[in-house]
């Protein structure tokens, strides 16, 4: 999805086993792609310096001031990648119980409600 320098998109993913779900910035500069684990503390989110009130103001410091996200990537962000059609929002999705686990997650019995059908 990242194929351009500047090109970043957000997410959230599990950065190391054992960490829990975090929201990501992923970011492409140097042909290269860079993670960044947005943290929160007292309500505000942050990278590496300047703390916000929100995730989206935090996006739009770097896109509108052209600033590196760190110093030792540089990376800055330019071009948003939307979400992709396939992609599925959490929302859709109720987990039912588990089947099995591999070294990859968990594997769960579920629903995925698409507009007016359900399935399972």
């Amino acid at each position: 999805l990242l194929s351009r320098d500047g090109d970043y998109l957000v997410r959230v993913t599990e950065p190391e086993p054992g960490m829990g779900l975090k929201t990501v910035l992923s970011a492409r500069w140097k042909d290269k792609n860079h993670h960044f684990v947005i943290n929160e503390k007292d309500g505000r989110f942050f990278i590496d310096k300047p703390k916000f009130p929100t995730i989206l103001k935090l996006v739009n410091y770097y896109v509108t001031e052209q600033k590196p996200v760190t110093e030792s990537t540089e990376a800055i962000l330019m071009t948003p990648i939307p979400k992709q059609e396939w992609e599925f929002k959490h929302d859709w999705i109720i987990l039912g119980r588990k089947l099995g686990e591999g070294a990859f997650g968990g594997v769960y019995a579920g629903i995925l409600t698409l507009g007016r059908r359900k399935y399972e």
